[in-house]
């Protein structure tokens, strides 16, 4: 399970982002709740640790890796450019991103949820690789 730290830095991080970019988009937790969003469109966020490690002999230093998906989810049936509009947003908001030692590494082009079916809800999804060291 990815730590506390890495959770709260990506849910404020992103919810900082669609307060400037996408004013009207809210985030949506769905770690362990219950959503039936009625909104057009919606973001929300999935932990994915990989492993940790000590990087220190003797400082206690240790370094966890992992990814966070970050899920955009638009009306079905409308295109993907809302969608798409949003991952580049997005991506170039976390370019360079730090925070108390949480750092991106890399970020992914946005995929397809769903292989682009029309269900409920049409979404793409930006992976996001991390470190976090403390």
């Amino acid at each position: 399970m990815s730590s506390l730290k890495v959770r709260t830095a990506f849910r404020d991080k992103v919810r900082g982002w669609l307060q400037t970019s996408h004013p009207d988009v809210p985030y949506h937790e769905t770690v362990n709740t219950q959503q039936d969003p009625s909104d057009s469109a919606w973001v929300t966020l999935e932990f994915m640790p990989n492993y940790s490690e000590d990087i220190s002999i003797g400082c206690n230093e240790n370094a966890e890796y992992g990814q966070v998906d970050v899920f955009i989810f638009t009306k079905s049936g409308k295109g993907d450019q809302q969608a798409l509009t949003m991952a580049d947003s997005l991506i170039n908001s976390m370019k360079r991103f730090s925070d108390n030692g949480v750092v991106v590494e890399a970020i992914e082009p946005p995929t397809e949820a769903f292989n682009g079916d029309a269900r409920r809800w049409y979404s793409v999804y930006v992976s996001i690789d991390y470190v976090s060291y403390s």
